[in-house]
């Protein structure tokens, strides 16, 4: 899993000044299980599911619509971050999007 909303939070107090292909970017060491993982760790603890649902169709409009702020205020963007950067974040908001 990325998490680049501390990135995010960080650029819209005007903080941080990312350096291209930093590795400041990912959070290391963490950890996104599958729904298979979960479902065996609840049932490790005695724990019984009983209602799922999966949020991936109702979450996809949040990163759409972060992507189209980022690019209708990219002029700004460019002030602070490179084309690296407004690369990747591009991608990960795609990613976050449609997969």
């Amino acid at each position: 899993m990325v998490s680049l909303s501390s990135k995010a939070s960080a650029f819209m107090a005007g903080q941080d000044r990312p350096i291209a292909g930093s590795r400041n970017m990912s959070s290391r060491g963490s950890f996104l299980p599958s729904l298979d993982q979960m479902v065996a760790a609840t049932e490790l603890q005695g724990l019984k599911i009983l209602d799922l649902e999966i949020m991936r169709g109702h979450y996809a409009e949040t990163p759409k619509q972060w992507r189209l702020n980022f690019h209708n205020n990219i002029d700004d963007v460019r002030k602070h971050y490179d084309d690296t950067f407004i690369k990747m974040w591009n991608f990960y908001l795609l990613g976050c999007e449609y997969f």
